[in-house]
Parts: structure tokens; C-alpha cells; sequence
């Protein structure tokens, strides 16, 4: 997987504007997953991660095709929650590289099409249902179990906390993705 590619590509179907780190993370990992051209996610604290996807974002901002921007999403006790959203640096660098990417990369036609697919639900717009559903399939794909007591507990031993609402609510979403073929699990 051109994990450029896989980023400006989820850029562009996301209108040009990602609401985080961990959402793009997601993203690319089911980008992966549905291509078969996973690049070796790995369990992380909100999912399946892979360093090298934050490292090719970093590379893109400081090649100054994208910008970053912190955006306050709390204050707490200790202090804020700061989330970092990514979008063009300029429209005219994001009109060059989505006519790049559609004229010169032959992966970049393939993922709009799977990126339509991952966009198509509404649990692609929560990280934290999109988290719980990558979670949900990362333990599926280690395991095979659609028992929700397995779900949980092979999550569990990932740190991975995972309600059966969650479980029962991204189900839908793996099953639109066909990436499961039954419609819930079995307690």
C-alpha cells in the first residue's frame, strides 16, 4: 500500500479535511483491509495503528502539502484535549495533487472507490465508532469468533474495552463493508 496515496486519497473523499489522527488512522486501516493490502496495523490504544501512517501524515506537513492545526475538543482536570485536524495547505496544492493522484496513480481510482464504501455509513463520521469497529474487526480477523464474549474478551486482553452496544453497533457497519456475513453476534 502507497501510503501517500492511501492519505491524500482519504483527504480528498473526506472533503479535504480529516478531524484527527486516530480517524485517519482508521480509515487507512480499513482502506488497507478492503484493498488486501494491509501494511501490518498493530494493536495500539484506540485500534489498530501503524507508526509509519502518523510518520507519512508528518512527512506531508512538513513537505507543506498539508497543514495541521490543533483544535481544543476539552478542558479537564488535566488539563485540555487537544485534537490535531489535517487539511490542504492550499487550494491550489489540493487541485494539483487530486489531478496527480487521479492521472499518475493507478491505486488512487481504486481507493475512491473503497473510500466511498468506508464513507457510505455513518459510522465512518465517529472516531469512536469507527475505532470500536476497527477494533471490533482487528479481533475478528486474530480470532474468527462472532461471539460477542469472545469479542470482548480477546479485546480485552489487547486493552481494548469494548460494550456490547458498540460491538452490536459496528457489526452493521463491518457487514456494509462485507466484512462479516452475519447480521449479530451470538451472546
Amino acid at each position: 500500500m502507497n501510503l501517500t496515496t492511501a492519505i491524500l486519497s482519504v483527504l480528498i473523499a473526506d472533503e479535504g479535511r480529516i478531524a484527527g489522527r486516530t480517524l485517519l488512522q482508521k480509515k487507512v486501516y480499513f482502506l488497507g483491509v478492503l484493498s488486501r493490502d494491509d501494511p501490518g496495523f498493530a494493536p495500539h490504544l484506540y485500534g489498530p495503528y501503524m507508526p509509519t501512517v502518523s510518520a507519512t501524515l508528518d512527512a506531508l506537513v512538513g513537505a507543506g502539502i498539508l497543514r495541521e492545526q490543533d483544535v481544543l475538543v476539552a478542558e479537564g482536570p488535566l488539563g485540555e484535549i487537544v485534537r490535531r485536524d489535517y487539511g490542504w495547505a492550499s487550494s491550489d496544492i489540493e487541485r494539483s495533487v487530486s489531478d496527480d493522484l487521479r492521472s499518475k496513480e493507478p491505486d488512487a481510482r481504486r481507493y475512491d472507490q473503497l473510500l466511498r464504501a468506508i464513507n457510505d455509513h455513518e459510522v465512518a463520521s465517529s472516531v469512536r465508532l469507527l475505532s470500536a469497529a476497527a477494533k471490533v474487526h482487528f479481533v475478528l480477523s486474530q480470532s474468527g469468533t462472532l461471539m460477542r464474549r469472545d469479542i470482548q474478551a480477546n479485546a480485552r486482553q489487547l486493552g481494548w474495552e469494548l460494550t456490547p452496544d458498540e460491538i452490536e453497533s459496528v457489526l452493521g457497519y463491518l457487514k456494509h463493508l462485507k466484512l462479516v456475513k452475519v447480521s449479530s453476534p451470538r451472546a
